[in-house]
């Protein structure tokens, strides 16, 4: 079953791959374009592409148990820095806000932001 599943997340992590690499391939089109109403057109259609990319990818990331940051949008799906027994510590590569889950011991999420 383990095996199934990760074979399942890794084709669906290489057609978000793919799919951001087709979205760089328009935009380097678009780039060579000359400046043109057209072009703005473009670059807007390019741009709603790339965000609901994202906000696909963080949702499957968030059903599949993974954390987000809640001051980024769209989302970002939060990298855990420090796993312990009780509390896990986690940062936003977006943003660069840290946050601790005071949850893990009931087995919710409960984030904190670390104040620098």
């Amino acid at each position: 079953m383990n095996e199934v599943l990760s074979e399942a997340l890794s084709d669906t992590k290489l057609a978000f791959s793919l799919f951001k690499e087709s979205i760089n391939l328009f935009k380097t089109i678009r780039d060579v374009l000359p400046d043109s109403d057209e072009k703005n057109i473009a670059t807007k259609v390019l741009d709603e592409a790339e965000n609901k990319a994202k906000i696909a990818e963080a949702s499957l990331a968030k059903s599949l148990g993974f954390l987000l940051c809640p001051k980024c949008w769209p989302p970002v799906v939060l990298t855990a820095i420090n796993v312990s027994r009780n509390c896990d510590k986690y940062e936003c590569i977006s943003c660069n806000t840290k946050y601790l889950n005071h949850g893990k011991r009931n087995n919710s999420i409960r984030l904190e932001e670390i104040k620098s």
